[in-house]
């Protein structure tokens, strides 16, 4: 009989990312041998929780997905946010699913905190969501089941966000921490934590496809055409506030003297790719902008639109280049080892840059000077090939050193 894990949470579409990180823990998880039952981040009774299982149970028939007692929803609005959070809270006491979700823990043989940038406290919502993310593991923690905790990202934690933190880190079978940036912040508020590093839980989806996979076609065989994509967003962390006018402005400044001084070199086939609802309308006035520019002349330029994952990493398998500002675009490119630039706004945390670091990887900061950016695209477009073996061979040894630490903190023997 295999053992049971009960995985906190599952994300939902409108964000492909969001549905990644799932994929990927699901994938890990099932591939070695788990009875997984996943807990949406949605209510059963929203139409998110019924999209999002549908999704998920296509791709792993074989899993149970059950709802969130919790009732959260991203807003503008402070007051709307906190009767959210608030009413999440109160939940924990006295809702029916809050008592059916501590039976499904209690039953489990271990329990897992999925990846992503849930490590954040700086405002009185910060400190109600991180206590509702944080409740499955506080229930294990009581009755002593097992937990570990997925890669996770930060921007900052108060000291009352590390108050809350701390017992529930001290007492996991260990905490992975997805950028090596981040990994100094949680060592540096929690040095008697034993942490462990490791890439986004994203690139644990179908490995085994990866890691033989040769490239069919060179920039030379394709005479001297290059196939680009980007990403964009034009809101802020966690996706609430929109970027100023200023900021959209540099963005499509930057894109149009960047693609300027790679087509002067190479032929171009763009796409643009929405892979977030948020992201359709700056895309659509960068795609404007770059149709009517006269600095720029792309050989094609087009839209690509995906929330499914699977379809996002079969295009990305086709590109030699992938200049990103969404996160989850860049790791989905480089799990098949395609080479990437992101280009960030420098508020928005850790997580982006320190990722291209890993790899060795070009990055800007909205805003600052693009012409050495520019450079080092084009020097990765010079070295393609070597670039896709570099990241297939740090691909691989993470993903197989995270599958090791797992089943050294989990004890393999035990279950």
């Amino acid at each position: 009989m295999n053992s049971k894990v009960s995985l906190f949470y599952l994300y939902g579409l409108r964000n492909a990312g969001d549905a990644a990180i799932g994929l990927g823990a699901l994938s890990f998880l099932k591939n070695n041998g788990y009875d997984v039952t996943g807990f949406s981040r949605w209510p059963d009774t929203f139409s998110e929780y019924k999209d999002d299982s549908k999704y998920y149970q296509r791709n792993f028939n074989d899993i149970s997905i059950k709802g969130s007692p919790f009732y959260f929803r991203r807003s503008r609005n402070f007051l709307l946010r906190f009767v959210y959070y608030a009413r999440s809270c109160l939940s924990l006491f006295f809702g029916k699913k809050a008592k059916e979700m501590r039976n499904e823990i209690i039953e489990s043989d271990l329990v897992v905190l999925n990846g992503g940038n849930l490590m954040r406290c700086q405002s009185i919502t910060d400190l109600i969501r991180l206590v509702a993310f944080l409740y499955p593991l506080m229930v294990a923690k009581t009755h002593k089941i097992p937990y570990v905790i997925f890669p996770q990202s930060t921007v900052k934690l108060n000291k009352l966000g590390r108050f809350i933190v701390y017992p529930i880190f001290k007492s996991a079978r260990t905490v992975w921490v997805r950028e090596k940036s981040s990994l100094k912040i949680f060592e540096g508020y929690f040095p008697r934590v034993k942490f462990n590093y490791a890439p986004d839980l994203a690139f644990h989806i179908n490995n085994d496809k990866l890691y033989d996979k040769p490239i069919t076609k060179t920039i030379d065989d394709n005479n001297g055409i290059v196939n680009i994509s980007m990403t964009f967003r034009s809101f802020g962390l966690g996706d609430i506030a929109e970027l100023s006018d200023e900021k959209r402005e540099q963005i499509r400044n930057t894109i149009i003297n960047v693609l300027n001084q790679i087509t002067t070199t190479y032929k171009v086939n763009l796409t643009l790719v929405v892979q977030c609802d948020k992201d359709l309308n700056i895309t659509n006035e960068i795609m404007e902008r770059i149709q009517i520019s006269e600095e720029i002349k792309v050989n094609s330029c087009n839209l690509f639109d995906s929330r499914d994952t699977y379809e996002l990493i079969s295009f990305y398998e086709t590109q030699d280049l992938l200049l990103g500002m969404r996160l989850h675009s860049i790791i989905l490119a480089l799990s098949r080892g395609i080479p990437c630039a992101g280009f960030f706004e420098e508020n928005w945390g850790l997580k982006n840059p320190g990722l291209l670091n890993v790899f060795g990887l070009p990055f800007c900061f909205i805003g600052e000077d693009n012409r050495s950016f520019a450079s080092s695209i084009l020097e990765i477009l010079k070295n393609k090939q070597e670039w896709h073996g570099k990241i297939v061979s740090i691909v691989k040894d993470s993903n197989e050193n995270f599958e090791k630490v797992f089943k050294e903190v989990i004890g393999v023997d035990e279950f």
